[in-house]
């Protein structure tokens, strides 16, 4: 480029009209409006004085759907062209008919000739969703990845030369002042909707979708020549947010924000012109309303998370809502009536939430109108049996694929992995789960690999799979409940035992001890550790074996259907909080326990404890048992010693001899 035009990106599309090219302007609401679908003028009177966005904490996002949405990438120089990833070519007419609906749909142009210098055509590609969908689904994505950072022989750069390297607009971008995403979980929306039922009357949820999101909001039109690709009849801009831009899926995610806060406040109002008549409800709302003032919530936080009858959510495009489902009255408690029928609130609310949608030009798909059942990013949500669980749809393609890997020697590692992620999410639903995935990632980070970056289906990675066929293909999944009203018991309550466990290692005498107090009674058990042991597991790892023949030979002697188990091992805790640690013999005991607490109707509740007030199990621990039972006396208890189950204490040996003990 010659160097007195240098200073500007051009927009070469007049030529194909006989005109010359002309530096690219900024789109703005005040100038050059973005091509965009959201009503930017309705946006635009919302956050003046007095309007629903006048207050809308996110202004940054405001500004850019007013303005088009940026990409935040500072100014680049020179051009990058590059022809789509090998899977658009493998599926060319695919990516073609999938380039092309971008500007059947409004949201791009097709140009024979370039349309911009200098311009960026990033690769495409397109992603096979059918496994997830359950049915034919392919997406177009654009890989602002690209140029990947230089390997091996072009390690300085390009062609070797480290000043031509051109950055990929994803690793540009100027991420400083965007605000934390946190998106929400469909738990949440469950948990939400457990609340609303504690009113006792008839909870509903419903869902929708928004069509082609991203589609929905413009681009900063003076980004367009960096948003285009190559096609076999020329280029095609995409003026409008796509998958593979980390800007757009960021900006989008706060859009969502922004539609719920919309809609919300249209809930509230509708909400206030038509007060609940139930009883139960009006006294529901007052007692949470005043357990809200109690805390010093805010008015309105109080009128948000306390005193509501409905809950929303989007997860990108996707919306969930749950209402109190009780029949509706204007003001003066006349009946509000739709078709002969009256209205119930949760109908009225759905409408609302689409009609929000539509105001800002958005139009809804995938519509599920409330009912007691609602299907949310692959969760059955049942507000009958107050259970969720992984859909049958998901849970059937997930037993499909765990049953082909189990059932190879090796696997490709990026396909493992993706079947990894699927069981972690499903693992939420089944709880007993999470035990069966130590094998399978045990497989992943080990070191060896075979050539092909595959990874090795050992026996114990088989077994595990297979144990998830079986429970993944079970029609009557029990599932997790939605949500817990009910708090864990006291450690004073006579459901309850509270369980000492210490261990030690590095001392004469080094062993365990775990002790309770039933009525009169100290139990305790302890041991030492054999040499084999000691040479063989980290503290933690004993630490987790002192708890855990604790909880399998003291809780079966109080017979208590509560058990709070104090450590002062952090490790230990953490791995009976999430049962997920990371050595072997943890993950065994993890498992072990896991049955046993399910098997024997045992809730355990697991506390850290410092070690100077560990004292007892800690004495115990280290050989000086008669200290121990000599405090017990000394307050009038009368201890009583209780044998680890054989097969527990096995585990650890045996594993202590497997290892090399």
């Amino acid at each position: 480029m010659l160097p007195a035009v240098r200073a500007w990106e051009w927009d070469l599309r007049p030529w194909a009209l006989g005109r010359p090219a002309v530096p690219t302007v900024p789109s703005s609401f005040e100038g050059a409006r973005p091509a965009t679908s959201i009503d930017v003028g309705r946006l635009e009177r919302e956050m003046r004085p007095g309007g629903d966005l006048e207050h809308y904490p996110d202004r940054a996002i405001l500004q850019q759907l007013k303005d088009g949405v940026s990409d935040d990438v500072p100014p680049m120089t020179g051009s990058f062209l590059c022809g789509p990833h090998t899977g658009a070519l493998q599926h060319v007419e695919l990516a073609t008919s999938k380039l092309n609906a971008v500007v059947e749909g409004g949201w791009g142009s097709a140009h024979g000739n370039l349309p911009y210098w200098p311009m960026r055509s990033d690769p495409y590609g397109i992603a096979d969703e059918t496994a997830r969908a359950g049915k034919p689904k392919f997406r177009l994505t654009n890989d602002h990845s690209w140029p990947p950072a230089p390997r091996g022989e072009f390690a300085s750069g390009v062609i070797g030369d480290a000043t031509a390297r051109l950055q990929s607009l994803n690793g540009s971008m100027d991420r400083s002042s965007w605000p934390e995403a946190r998106l929400p979980r469909v738990h949440q929306v469950a948990e939400a909707a457990a609340v609303l039922q504690t009113a006792g009357a008839r909870v509903t949820a419903a869902a929708v979708d928004v069509v082609a999101y991203y589609k929905q909001f413009g681009r900063q039109s003076r980004e367009w020549h960096r948003n285009c690709a190559v096609t076999r009849d020329g280029f095609i801009v995409d003026e409008r947010c796509c998958f593979g831009s980390a800007a757009d899926a960021t900006k989008c995610a706060r859009a969502s924000s922004l539609l719920v806060h919309r809609a919300r406040r249209a809930l509230q109002r509708f909400d206030a012109a038509h007060p609940s008549r139930d009883p139960t409800v009006v006294e529901w709302l007052r007692q949470r309303r005043a357990a809200g003032e109690a805390l010093g919530c805010s008015d309105v936080e109080v009128d948000e998370r306390w005193a509501c009858l409905h809950a929303l959510g989007m997860y990108i495009d996707d919306a969930g809502l749950v209402s109190i489902d009780d029949a509706v009255f204007d003001r003066s408690g006349a009946p509000v009536m739709r078709n002969g029928v009256q209205l119930t609130r949760a109908w009225a609310h759905f409408e609302i939430l689409k009609a929000s949608l539509a105001e800002m030009g958005l139009e809804t798909t995938k519509e599920q109108p409330p009912s007691s059942v609602l299907t949310l990013l692959g969760v059955e949500i049942d507000l009958d049996t107050r259970r969720m669980r992984v859909s049958d749809d998901k849970r059937v393609k997930y037993a499909e694929r765990a049953s082909t890997v189990a059932a190879l020697t090796v696997v490709g590692r990026d396909e493992f992995l993706g079947l990894l992620g699927r069981l972690n999410f499903a693992a939420t639903f089944y709880p007993r789960g999470r035990q069966w995935l130590h094998a399978p990632w045990r497989a992943v980070r080990a070191q060896y690999r075979t050539a092909a970056d595959q990874v090795v289906i050992s026996k114990a990675v088989r077994e595990q799979l297979r144990l998830w066929v079986a429970e993944l293909g079970k029609p009557d999944h029990e599932g997790v409940p939605i949500g817990a009203a009910e708090a864990f018991p006291a450690a004073a309550s006579p459901e309850v035992s509270a369980i000492y466990a210490d261990a030690a290692l590095e001392c004469a005498g080094a062993g365990f001890c775990a002790w309770t107090v039933d009525g009169d009674e100290l139990l305790y058990v302890q041991g030492e550790w054999s040499s084999a042991e000691r040479e063989s597991y980290l503290i933690c790892d004993l630490e987790l074996a002192a708890s855990t023949f604790g909880l399998v030979a003291l809780a079966s002697e109080t017979r208590r259907s509560f058990v709070y188990s104090f450590t002062d091992n952090v490790v230990a805790m953490a791995a009976m909080r999430t049962a997920a640690p990371r050595t072997e013999m943890m993950q065994a005991l993890c498992g072990a326990r896991s049955a046993w607490l399910l098997h024997h109707g045992v809730a355990e509740a697991v506390e850290r404890i410092t070690s100077k007030a560990n004292l007892w199990a800690d004495l115990g621990s280290r050989g000086r048992l008669a200290s121990m039972l000599e405090q017990a006396r000394s307050l009038g208890l009368r201890p009583r010693r209780v044998d680890v189950p054989a097969e527990w204490r096995d585990m650890l040996a045996a594993g202590a001899v497997g290892t090399g003990g």
